[in-house]
């Protein structure tokens, strides 16, 4: 039998999960070196709300492709920590939408340069080992979207 670090392919599973719990704890001490002081979890839902205004929660869930009960739980983490309001729609006042506050709108340029020292990074990766680790991950998402079906 192989040893655990011999089956390569096999352990990817594993070798993920450990990558993303990496990543992430990478990311806090980003966040907090940037003084953009948020949960990873959360960037998804503050960026997409930063970038595109107020929204439903519907409408954010599908531009992170993540599920609305998930959405659902960061908007009520993010009003926990007064970072944003969320009001009725003017058109269809059966449609919730969630907007940044003053406070977390004051936070966008500290995540503007978070960000960019992050791509800035991932640039740097990319010249070295020659791979686009956002445009693989891509490929295997697709690729393993197509196996669903």
């Amino acid at each position: 039998m192989k040893s655990y670090n011999e089956l390569g392919h096999i352990a990817l599973g594993t070798a993920l999960r450990q990558l993303a719990a990496s990543v992430s704890k990478d990311a806090e001490s980003t966040y907090a070196k940037f003084g953009f002081e948020i949960e990873p979890k959360w960037f998804p839902v503050f960026y997409v709300l930063a970038s595109k205004g107020a929204n439903s929660v519907v409408n954010i869930a599908k531009e992170i492709n993540h599920s609305h009960v998930s959405v659902s739980k960061i908007v009520k983490e993010l009003k926990m920590r007064d970072l944003i309001v969320n009001y009725k729609s003017p058109d269809d006042s059966r449609i919730t939408l969630v907007a940044l506050n003053q406070k977390a709108k004051a936070m966008v340029p500290l995540m503007e340069k978070q960000c960019d020292a992050i791509d800035a990074a991932m640039h740097e990766l990319k010249e070295e080992t020659g791979f686009d680790l956002w445009e693989t991950v891509k490929v295997v998402e697709r690729h393993l979207r197509y196996l669903a079906y």
